[in-house]
């Protein structure tokens, strides 16, 4: 039996323990973390449970802990599937709801816990450990195993994995389970896939502001930057705007005119020789959502990505939420003068991140980078992601902290695929964590703790021996 079918099983099995709860009348509490891939999920599994019937009731949170999971009993929520969450959490999961909840995850878990009927974890197959699968996904595994008839899910799938930055494979490709989800999404002609340039708005948007707002790529003294883009396209015989009121767009540009502008952003994109995979960061493919209206911000599925983060990260999850079921009246409206703000947010803590060599310590392995009032807890997991792929830290593991009013530091670790690493960051995240008395949780590439201040030097040093 492959990894696809197992897969298959297990997400049976544990459909099956949903719909007899629902059938019995029992509505679930789900409880997502707050990252695109965990919302996503938590809406994926809502919308399946809805079709049967049932009242969900989503909720996001940041940690997941005792206290938390006290708090949800006495709140009277007696079943619970976790998205995105409860690795490493199951024994106190089971302390307090006893076989009432179901975990869908993404996170390295122990082989204690994998074994467990409730949990549905893609770590409990054997995979290439190079290859990611979204916790999206499996939730949309788990909602065709619901009912036959939730296929039109894929899509969601896509869009979360791409967020995740799963998009590992060749021209920023999907691989694993999510190119079979891809696949269903395309031949459902729910999606369409084309080899282009990597930045949104290609139709919509001005060229200089397409390429100034792109926040993935990073690009350094361009992101952000009107003024330096519109310098650079000059610099090259292109007319920002057209004749007329109407401004160029990267569609209207001819194939050589988009040839000269990759080879004048490949030095500001990566420190590689290696013209192949430079081209990789800007060049790739792009999966357009077929069901979104033409000129709409949801249209590329990682600006719609890129608008479910920035209402996540903003603390506005209601109307991530809201969007992902299917709303697009004000609630999109509203999403979209959150997502260039978000956008602003998140390059003007870069600025100061690459500003300042005082925050910044590097070490045989890895840069270390205190952020103490420079970046909030929300925005560490983003800024950590684009840190690794900028051209001076991408040969090595980013460790992103920040002291809390708590007396506790959160830590950012990210690993770029391009360091072809043995090291599972989640895995060392859950053992630092356990040796130190925090919280840690990761896949492969990515993980996150809250550790006790007086251990945080101790968790960084562990880390490092590990990596």
């Amino acid at each position: 039996m492959n990894y696809i079918e197992s897969l298959n099983v297990r997400a049976k099995d544990i459909a099956n323990i949903i719909n007899k709860q629902i059938s019995n009348g029992i509505n679930p509490l789900i409880l997502s973390d707050s990252e695109t891939d965990g919302v996503t999920s938590a809406s994926i599994i809502a919308k399946a449970i809805q079709k049967k019937n049932g009242k969900p009731v989503i909720r996001v949170v940041n940690w997941l802990d005792y206290r938390l999971l006290q708090e949800i009993k006495k709140s009277g929520y007696s079943w619970v599937i976790f998205c995105n969450l409860g690795a490493g959490m199951v024994s106190k999961i089971e302390s307090i709801f006893n076989d009432q909840w179901i975990i869908i995850d993404r996170h390295f878990i122990s082989k204690e816990e994998s074994v467990n009927k409730n949990v549905l974890n893609i770590n409990q197959f054997s995979l290439n450990e190079d290859i990611e699968d979204s916790t999206s996904t499996i939730s949309h595994v788990l909602a065709s195993k619901i009912d036959s008839s939730n296929t039109d899910s894929s899509w969601m799938a896509v869009m979360a994995s791409l967020s995740a930055g799963l998009d590992q494979g060749e021209g920023r490709s999907l691989t694993g389970i999510n190119k079979v989800v891809l696949d269903e999404a395309l031949n459902s002609n729910l999606m369409k896939c084309s080899v282009e340039l990597l930045f949104f708005g290609r139709e919509t948007k001005p060229i200089h502001e397409a390429i100034s707002s792109t926040i993935e790529p990073y690009i350094p003294n361009l992101t952000g930057n009107n003024d330096a883009t519109i310098a650079i396209l000059r610099s090259i015989g292109i007319n920002y705007n057209n004749s007329g009121s109407k401004w160029k767009t990267l569609s209207d540009l001819s194939e050589e005119q988009n040839k000269e502008l990759v080879e004048l952003l490949i030095p500001y994109v990566s420190a590689s020789e290696n013209a192949e995979e430079v081209l990789g960061e800007i060049i790739g493919n792009v999966y357009t959502l077929n069901k979104e209206e033409e000129y709409s911000p949801l249209r590329d599925a990682r600006e719609f990505a890129i608008l479910i983060e920035s209402c996540i990260k903003t603390g506005k999850y209601g109307i991530a939420i809201a969007i992902c079921l299917g709303d697009r009246d004000k609630m999109l409206l509203d999403a979209e003068e959150l997502m260039e703000k978000y956008k602003r947010n998140i390059n003007k803590c870069l600025i100061s991140i690459l500003n300042d060599e005082d925050i910044i310590i590097e070490t045989t392995k890895s840069f270390i980078i205190n952020v103490d009032v420079l970046v909030k807890e929300k925005l560490m997991s983003k800024i950590s992601s684009i840190l690794s792929k900028v051209k001076r830290f991408e040969n090595k593991v980013i460790i992103l902290k920040s002291s809390t009013v708590d007396g506790e530091v959160i830590i950012y670790v990210v690993s770029n695929i391009k360091q072809k690493s043995t090291a599972n960051i989640g895995e060392i995240m859950f053992e630092c964590s356990n040796q130190t008395g925090g919280i840690g949780i990761g896949s492969k590439f990515t993980g996150k703790a809250k550790i006790p201040l007086s251990k945080s030097e101790e968790f960084i040093k562990l880390i490092n021996v590990k990596l």
